[in-house]
């Protein structure tokens, strides 16, 4: 295999993997985005306690990685822009008020943990991410190991039987320090059970095959890297999670909707955007139920819908009540036989940390969504466009699906690094055509 220059509108991958000193060495620094989101698939059950804190694998690369991001930083690697400060901002509060509730050190360690949950993969996307043509790289690298998390998912659907978590426990749970978990939900559903694969959760599981299809679709990537990305979209189908079929059909409407207004000009995104923003409004004021209940009703089960309607009900009266600095890990007031947990990102958040957080994270989200937007028009070339205009679209589906699901583990890291993604896009330099690449 070869290394030539090619335009990225003709991106074409060759069948097979690149060898030692094409691919892989333009991407050498890319090293540190690839352990996180490798990271990501290693299942929860390989874990350990350390001061009140759960490291889980993700979770020590992001600590091993803070010396490596504060020196990138220091030395001027990052090109700043002002989302980057609102995000710190909300950071910092997530730390903030875990200290003003709890008013101890354990407070802080705790309110740290998750802050760099949040804080690490945005800025390691930041500082590793320069351009499309970086994406790509990190995309090719990526594929298979996202390919085989959903054939895993797919196989256990099938066979009802369960095969990384109980494979990953006899490894690591007789070890010292390891903690053993349950081995998730086992619920049939259409036939088929609901797998979670490596990840915590079957909804997770469906949320971040389904968005990750979005990305390799929108790429311009060709061959096998394409193909093992995109074939996630329809392996997602098997957790039978109501978000990951939400996360499909909003992700294809909205890519079907770029491509129709690349043919018609007057369906440009400005136009999209205030449609959406008047029917959002239309819901929200013209329902009895309003704009998140009517995203709930998007459920293969209406008992499930239910319930996180009373989630919100009661969840809202509590940050109504804690607006400030939330009530940390404490247990939010609700009924008797309601359990603890809270299946909404942007709620759990406000409850945990009052709404400093939610609200620096989602104005941050939406300011990288309609920058981005407005950079895409500037793009060299329609594929670029085409994928800066995926990104938007991955976030978008993102923080639709938080309305309606918890944000934790793997999801968690995935959403920030694609808006770290999304922010490092808006600061790109140029790439001249011959630095675009393709292994033939």
């Amino acid at each position: 295999m070869s290394v030539s220059a090619f335009p990225a509108s003709e991106l074409d991958i060759g069948r097979g993997f690149p060898r030692r000193g094409t691919l892989l060495t333009e991407a050498g620094h890319l090293l540190p985005a690839v352990l996180l989101l490798y990271a990501i698939l290693i299942p929860q059950e390989v874990r350990v306690e350390v001061s009140g804190v759960t490291l889980y694998a993700y979770r020590l690369v992001c600590f091993a990685l803070l010396p490596w991001i504060a020196a990138r930083v220091f030395r001027g690697a990052l090109r700043m822009h002002p989302i980057d400060a609102v995000i710190a901002i909300g950071g910092t509060w997530m730390v903030l008020s875990f200290v003003m509730v709890s008013g101890d050190l354990q407070g802080f360690v705790s309110g740290a943990g998750l802050a760099i949950d949040v804080l690490v993969p945005y800025f390691v996307a930041r500082v590793t991410i320069h351009n499309v043509a970086d994406m790509r790289k990190l995309l090719i690298i990526y594929a298979p190991g996202i390919f085989a998390a959903g054939v895993i998912i797919m196989v256990e659907a099938v066979t009802h039987q369960p095969i990384i978590k109980p494979l990953v426990r006899s490894i690591f749970s007789a070890r010292a320090g390891f903690v053993e978990s349950s081995s998730g939900s086992a619920e049939i559903r259409l036939g088929l059970r609901r797998s979670e694969g490596p990840f915590a959760h079957p909804i997770l599981a469906g949320l971040i095959l389904a968005s990750a299809g979005c990305l390799f679709a929108t790429s311009g990537l060709r061959k096998w890297p394409m193909w093992l990305g995109v074939s996630c979209m329809l392996l997602s189908v098997f957790t039978v999670s109501s978000a990951a079929f939400l996360a499909i059909l909003l992700g294809v409407g909205l890519i079907g909707y770029d491509k129709v207004s690349r043919f018609f000009t007057f369906l440009g995104w400005p136009i999209f955007m205030v449609g959406a923003a008047i029917g959002m409004l239309f819901i929200q004021f013209a329902s009895d139920n309003g704009l998140i209940r009517f995203l709930l009703r998007f459920t293969l089960n209406p008992q499930t819908g239910y319930y996180r309607r009373l989630i919100w009900q009661y969840g809202t009266e509590n940050v109504a009540a804690n607006p400030l600095f939330g009530i940390a890990f404490a247990e939010y007031e609700r009924l008797s036989w309601m359990n603890a947990s809270v299946d909404a990102y942007w709620l759990a958040d406000a409850i945990r940390h009052g709404l400093i957080v939610p609200l620096c994270f989602l104005v941050a989200t939406l300011w990288a969504l309609f920058a981005l937007g407005r950079q895409s028009a500037a793009a060299t070339s329609e594929t670029d466009r085409h994928f800066m205009i995926g990104v938007a679209i991955t976030l978008v589906v993102l923080v639709v699906i938080g309305f309606t699901v918890s944000f934790f583990g793997g999801v968690l890291l995935w959403f920030y690094i694609v808006l770290g993604v999304a922010v490092s896009l808006l600061k790109a330099r140029a790439v001249p055509w011959d630095k675009h690449t393709r292994v033939t």
